[in-house]
Parts: structure tokens; C-alpha cells; sequence
């Protein structure tokens, strides 16, 4: 699509120059969506201690696998920066510049803008080369939260210190616009056309906000653009018609919704005569996020995705259901809006609280910025940054707030991605195909999980705090990334396998159930000819029907389930915590078992599931040639 508009356009016939936003000064804009509780947050960041980021924080990455240490003092500034400059474009008083100069004039300094867990492992050294800028997704939101900076408080900041407007325009020219002009190996480009993922749109919709911002010299704003449409072309591509992002809800914050923000940028800069919300891909790429909504907060969580969307992403939510014009889209922004904060922000402030603790006792942080972290109010919890967002977010609240109630589809196909929801009474279920090559992958194809009144009770843990190991060729090592910690089989003791060749078959949405085939998810050593799932949700129960065909005439299976609701054995069936029974039929000797899981160790699991274990339910037999076990999961009202 983009780069067939480039062969029918000139870029030079489009004039770029309309505001993206209006700026701070203009007043009648934003002291109508004036906001006190934003300002009283940002209250707390006057007289700021700023973190310093030490040369060893970024060490300890490639010498222990430690991410946190260089990403606390790291986002902490960008949070108070985002939150600092938002407030003073509600006020604009001058009240607050003290503190924005500080902050843009410790982010100036800082070495790299990245994280340490992104540096290029090739790249020899202990600490980034500054002759040798990297652009990965935080260096790009950081250029970006800069640019935007700079040009809502462009006349605050040259009456009260003009230096810093040269000073960030040098660091913008020298670690984005320079660099990015002059690379194409950057793996997130997409030249090499392997590895497309969110990196692509997410950074290139920063880098754009920077040139449209920034840059002054036309021919170098076309080259950019030029360029940025060949790059963004090869992230469009890999998605399917449907536009499922296999990645997850909150992940597709950052891949369908950056995309969004490309094109968005485009339009609002053209006056609307670069559109790209008429291609129907793109759109239904917008939809994705409330084809997979469960309710009270919760998405379908597949891959690293975790089961709630970072609580600033309804700006965007909003801001794309308006340019689809999909009421349905803007409506789920309410939800993620008030669901968010009234449940999730607490358990993200107490976890935020657990990280900040740990490093202020371990002596990481000096107490003084511990401190202003812990009172943070949770309402505007990281908010500021994502600037462009948070500026949005000040537009929209009101009129999200305004917005009628989300109304969830009852069921809903993802043919391409091979993702199914459907709803029965107060029962949600959604089952997945797919490969296990996906983004973010897990090995899970087949995988399910079950809702009721919108809480969970079979789900998938998700992923933890990413770590060195995360992103090696040890994943699938970790306990959370394997099928049998997934609602899937263990078939003749094996486990699926990783791999796009270890896929699903057949996945469908119809005759009341959702129905999937993976024995091709498995290795030729579980011996499995054919295995079929059908899963049918009613208003009383979900029913589990796993049909089995192998090659040798005795099998051993494991049937697992993962609920975060602590259980018994009762009767030889199994009695959850809540009311919830899950029983088994089919082969005479089904044994059950329980494994527990401890994740108290972990902030991404507590703050997703609210308990410090989770539990895995067994169904163990013995299988002919050709098995069939159904098991039935119940609530007793």
C-alpha cells in the first residue's frame, strides 16, 4: 500500500506544515480540558531529585541479565518529564519549567536512550559508543517526547531558557535524524524482510513525529518520509487481512496502534490529503482490540501479551475509533479508561512500589527519588511516557468518560490469525490455533482460556518480567513459555515444539463451538496421527472434547488446565476456589494431580492474576489407538 502510493504521488506536492496539535499557547484549547488531579500529580515532581543512571546500571544487563537496574531511573525520568510538561501545557504558568528544563537537560546527557537489554549485542564494550547512536524503541519515544516537548512549550522554553531548544535540536539531529537517514541495517527496518515486529511502526511513528516537528529542510523531511514508507510497507505486509496482532492486546498498543499513529501524523500534517484509514486492513487492525476484549479490564493474553492493556492506551483507542469512525472502538476506550484505573492501577502501583523498594534498599536509587516514586498519584500512572499520547489523553478524557457503555460481541472469528471468542450467559471462552513461530511466541497452539462474570478461572499466565534469558536460545526454557504449562496435552511425554512447521490445522468457529486440529503442533516422537479439540460454551458450562488418533495401540496423555484459583481433589474431580468444578470422561483411568507454581517472585504474573501461585490440573490415562476424553468445566450457582 505505501509503496504503491509512492509510485502514483510526489511527495513534493504535499505541503506537511499543518500543527500536528495546537500548541500550549494556545490557551482556549487546553484550559478547556483544564485537568487539577493531573496537575496535583505532577505537583509531586517539582523540585525533582532526578535519578542518575550509573555506567554499571547498564552493565549489569550483559553481566548478570539484569534489565531493571538501568530501566527504573530510565522511565522514572521519562514519567516525571511527560508528566511535568503535560501539566505545565494545562496551566502555563511557568510554575513547572524549572523542572522540565532539568528533566530535558538530564536526558540530554544521558549516554543513550535506549535500554541496555536493546544495545546490539554484537557491539562490542561495556557502554554504548556515542559516535555510534542506536535507534531502538526508547531511544525513538525518547527523540519523539523531546520533539513534542519542545514544540508545545516552544515559546515558554525560549523566553525562559532558549539554550535548551538548541540543545535538544542538536541531540535530536545526532542520535535520530542523521542516523536513521544514513542506516538501513538496522534489523527493525525490515530490508532483510525477516523479524518484522512492533519495533518497526512503534519506532518509525516516533521518528516521524520528530521530522515533522523538527527538521527544517524540506529535501531531508522527503527522503525521511520517503524512506519510512518503504520500511513501514514491510511491517504492513506481515500482518493478514483480519488484522490480528498475534503478539496480544497490549503489544498491539505498540504494533497496530504506532501504525495507526503513523498514518495519523500523515493525515493531521496534510490536512487529510494523505489518507490511509480507508484500507480496510488497517482498519480492521483497529478493531482487533475489542475483538478480543473479555471484560473488567481483561484481554485474550496469547504469547507475552499480558491479560490487561497499559491504562494510557485508551487515547489512542479513542483517537482511531474517531478517524475509522467505529463508535464500537470508542466506546472499549471507556472501558480500558475506568476498568484501569478503578482495578488494574493499584496493583500496578503496588507493583511499581515492590520494584522501587527492592532497588531503594539494595541502594540502587537514592531515597529521595524512592520516594517521589512511591506517591506518584496512580491515576496518571505513566502517562507522560508516551508524550503524544498523554497530550491526547488531556484532549479525550472527558468525552471517553461520555462515551456509552462497550458492548461486547457475543463470538468472533480471527480466520487469519486463528483466534476465536465466543460468549454464553456469563461464560467467555477463546481458543487459539496458530503456529508456534508467532510473535512473542509461546508454545501453545490449542491453547484456551475461560472467563466468568469477566474473572479469570482457566487462563494463560502470560509472560514474566522479561529477563537475558527471555530473548535467547534458552526461552523456551522458562516454565511459562512451554505447552505443558498451557491448557494443552502432554501426549506420550512430549511437548509441542517450537517452530512455524509445528502448527495447527483445521480452526473453525461454528455449530455453537470453537474446533481446532494441532497434532501438528507436536514432535513426530508423541506418535499423534490426529488430535481435534472442540470447545462449546454454554449459558451453564464449557465442554472440552479432545479426540485422539495414534500410531501405536497404547498412549500415555496428561491433560493440563492452569487456573489461578487454588483447588482440591474431591470425588475425582476437581473443586476450584469460587464455586468451579472441572471434571473428566471418557478412558477408566483418569488420575488427578495438582502442581503448584509459585510466581511470587514475579511483578508481570501478580499484577495480571492477584495471587502469588498458580495451579495446574492433571488428567493422567492411558489411551488406545483412537481416544476421546471430554472434560467439563461447571460453576455451582
Amino acid at each position: 500500500m505505501f509503496q504503491t502510493w509512492l509510485k502514483n504521488h510526489r511527495l513534493q506536492d504535499f505541503d506537511f506544515s499543518a500543527p500536528l496539535l495546537p500548541a500550549a499557547c494556545e490557551r482556549s484549547v487546553w484550559q478547556a480540558v483544564y485537568d487539577a488531579e493531573l496537575i496535583k500529580s505532577a505537583e509531586r515532581y517539582l523540585a525533582f531529585d532526578w535519578p542518575v543512571i550509573k555506567a554499571t546500571d547498564f552493565m549489569a544487563f550483559k553481566g548478570e541479565g539484569n534489565r531493571i537496574k538501568q530501566e527504573n531511573p530510565h522511565f522514572l525520568r521519562r514519567q516525571a518529564l511527560g508528566l511535568l510538561v503535560l501539566a505545565e501545557t494545562l496551566e502555563y504558568k511557568g510554575r513547572f519549567l524549572p523542572d522540565i528544563v532539568n528533566g530535558l537537560f538530564a536526558v540530554c546527557e544521558e549516554t543513550y536512550w535506549g535500554l541496555s537489554a536493546h544495545w546490539p549485542t554484537e557491539t562490542p564494550g561495556n557502554i554504548p559508543d556515542v559516535q555510534e547512536p542506536y535507534i531502538d524503541l526508547f531511544a525513538a519515544e525518547t527523540a519523539a517526547m523531546l520533539a513534542w516537548a519542545e514544540y508545545m512549550l516552544y515559546d515558554a522554553l525560549r523566553n525562559f531558557c532558549p539554550e535548551m531548544i538548541e540543545r535538544i535540536e542538536y541531540e535530536l539531529e545526532r542520535r535520530t535524524i542523521k542516523p536513521y537517514l544514513s542506516h538501513r541495517d538496522f534489523w527493525w527496518m525490515g530490508y532483510h524482510r525477516t523479524g518484522i515486529n512492533n519495533w518497526n511502526p512503534w519506532i518509525l511513528s516516533n521518528v516521524l513525529s520528530v521530522f515533522l516537528l523538527v527538521e527544517k529542510k524540506r529535501y531531508r523531511l522527503d527522503k525521511a518520509i520517503e524512506k519510512m514508507f518503504l520500511e513501514i510497507q514491510y511491517f504492513y505486509d506481515s500482518y493478514a487481512p483480519d488484522g490480528g496482532c498475534d503478539e496480544g492486546a497490549n503489544y498491539w498498543t505498540v504494533a497496530g496502534a504506532s501504525l495507526f499513529e503513523f498514518v495519523d501524523q500523515l493525515y493531521t500534517a496534510t490536512g487529510g490529503k494523505i489518507n490511509f484509514f480507508t484500507d480496510e486492513k488497517i482498519q480492521n487492525m483497529g478493531r482487533f482490540a475489542y475483538h478480543i476484549y473479555i471484560g473488567n479490564g481483561y484481554f485474550v493474553n496469547y504469547a507475552d501479551g499480558p491479560a490487561r492493556m497499559a491504562p494510557a492506551a485508551f487515547s489512542v483507542i479513542y483517537h482511531l475509533g474517531k478517524r475509522i469512525g467505529d463508535e464500537r472502538l470508542m466506546c472499549l476506550a471507556k472501558e480500558v479508561l475506568v476498568e484501569n484505573t478503578q482495578r488494574q492501577l493499584s496493583d500496578i502501583d503496588d507493583i511499581f512500589r515492590q520494584n522501587v523498594t527492592e532497588c531503594l534498599l539494595k541502594g540502587e536509587v537514592r531515597r529521595s527519588v524512592a520516594e517521589e516514586a512511591l506517591e506518584t498519584d496512580k491515576t496518571y500512572l505513566n502517562i507522560g511516557e508516551k508524550l503524544r499520547r498523554g497530550l491526547y489523553a488531556c484532549l479525550y478524557r472527558r468525552a471517553v468518560l461520555e462515551s456509552p457503555d462497550f458492548v461486547p460481541e457475543q463470538e468472533y472469528l480471527l480466520p487469519d490469525l486463528q483466534v476465536a471468542v465466543m460468549r454464553r450467559g456469563r461464560w467467555f471462552v477463546s481458543a487459539k490455533g496458530g503456529h508456534n513461530s508467532e510473535g512473542h511466541n509461546h508454545n501453545d497452539v490449542g491453547n484456551f482460556i475461560a472467563y466468568f462474570d469477566k474473572k479469570p478461572v482457566l487462563i494463560d499466565a502470560g509472560v514474566g518480567v522479561y529477563t537475558r534469558k527471555t530473548f535467547s536460545a534458552q526461552r523456551y526454557e522458562i516454565w511459562s513459555m512451554q505447552s505443558c504449562w498451557h491448557n494443552c496435552p502432554e501426549v506420550n511425554g512430549a511437548a509441542q515444539c517450537a517452530g512455524k512447521t509445528y502448527a495447527a490445522g483445521n480452526f473453525s468457529l461454528e455449530d455453537g463451538g470453537i474446533g481446532v486440529a494441532f497434532a501438528g503442533a507436536y514432535p513426530k516422537a508423541a506418535g499423534i496421527v490426529q488430535l481435534k479439540r472442540r470447545i462449546i460454551p454454554t449459558e451453564e458450562e464449557i465442554t472440552i472434547q479432545d479426540t485422539y488418533r495414534f500410531e501405536a495401540e497404547k498412549n500415555q496423555i496428561t491433560e493440563h488446565l492452569l487456573t489461578p484459583l487454588p483447588a482440591v481433589i474431591e470425588s475425582s474431580v476437581f473443586v476450584l476456589e469460587g464455586g468451579y468444578s472441572v471434571s473428566a470422561e471418557g478412558p477408566a483411568d483418569i488420575a488427578l494431580s495438582i502442581d503448584a507454581m509459585d510466581i511470587s517472585y514475579d511483578a508481570n504474573f501478580i499484577n495480571s492474576w492477584k495471587t502469588d501461585k498458580l495451579f495446574r490440573l492433571n488428567f493422567s490415562f492411558s489411551a488406545e489407538k483412537n481416544t476421546e476424553i471430554t472434560i467439563v468445566l461447571r460453576r455451582k450457582l
